[in-house]
This record gives C-alpha cells, sequence and structure tokens, in this order.
C-alpha cells in the first residue's frame, strides 16, 4: 500500500466499505430474486405437470380408440370369413341344384320321348275308346287274364 497514492487508497477504502453496506442490500435483492425465480419455476412446474397429465390421458384415450380398431378390424374379418364361407355354400347349392335341374330336364325330354313313341297307341286308344286299350304289347298281369296262372309279370 505504500506504492499507492493517499487519494487511492482512500478511494478504495471508501469503495470497499460501500460494498461492505450494500451487501445486505445486494443479498436481499438477490433473495428476492431467488423466491421470485422459485415461484416462476413452481409455476412452470404445475403448468409442466398439467400438460404431462393432458398428454397422459390422450394417450390413454389413443391407446383405447388403437385397441377398439384393432378388435373391430377383427371381427370385420371374422364376418367377412363367414360371408365368404355362406357365399360358397350357395354357390356349391346353385350348383347342385342346376345340376338336379339338368338331370330333371333330361328326364323330362326322355319322358317326353317315350310318350311320343306311346302317341299311335294313344290315338288308337281313343278312336277305339278307353276300354281294352293296352299301351303295352305285351301283357303285364297275365294272371288276370288267366287266372290259374302264377302273379309273375312276364317280360320279353
Amino acid at each position: 500500500m505504500t506504492d499507492m497514492p493517499m487519494d487511492k487508497v482512500l478511494i478504495g477504502a471508501s469503495t470497499s466499505s460501500l460494498l461492505l453496506s450494500q451487501a445486505p442490500l445486494n443479498l436481499l435483492t438477490q433473495n428476492v430474486d431467488l423466491e421470485g425465480n422459485a415461484k416462476y419455476l413452481e409455476h412452470c412446474y404445475q403448468q409442466l405437470q398439467n400438460e404431462f397429465d393432458k398428454a397422459k390421458h390422450l394417450n390413454e384415450q389413443y391407446l383405447k380408440e388403437k385397441n377398439d380398431l384393432i378388435q373391430e378390424r377383427s371381427d370385420l374379418t371374422c364376418l367377412a370369413e363367414f360371408c365368404v364361407n355362406v357365399y360358397v355354400a350357395l354357390l356349391k347349392q346353385k350348383l347342385e341344384l342346376e345340376q338336379v335341374n339338368e338331370d330333371l330336364e333330361l328326364t323330362i325330354k326322355q319322358q317326353d320321348i317315350k310318350m311320343n313313341d306311346d302317341v299311335p297307341l294313344m290315338r288308337l286308344w281313343v278312336k277305339e275308346g278307353f276300354e281294352g286299350f293296352n299301351p303295352y304289347p305285351y301283357p303285364l298281369y297275365p294272371w288276370v287274364k288267366n287266372p290259374g296262372l302264377t302273379p309273375t309279370p312276364v317280360h320279353p
């Protein structure tokens, strides 16, 4: 300190005493600032907690809706498989009915051919009257005319 001029030492001493006198004021200001910061941080924490709770709720809602959609898709898949199976069964029945229809048409055509073969005999029957008409050229029940015969049909 001997190298420094006296006025500077006084200024330094007064500055340090001023700093010492302002120290409690600075500490009070810093304390107020820290309390304000703490309140602000607490407020921010509450906002973040609220936002987190909202996000958590939205996430739970999203997962529930996602699971509902997965279940609905599964149900629709099962329903589609059922409809396909019903459609296949109906197609099989349709094909069977078409085959039965073709068989019936064939039988009808065969019966028509047979009836057309019998038409001349039918005309004769109508001309002569219904009595005594035998559309078959051989007797089916010869024992009716001959009671002594056994009831065995005769086929040529």
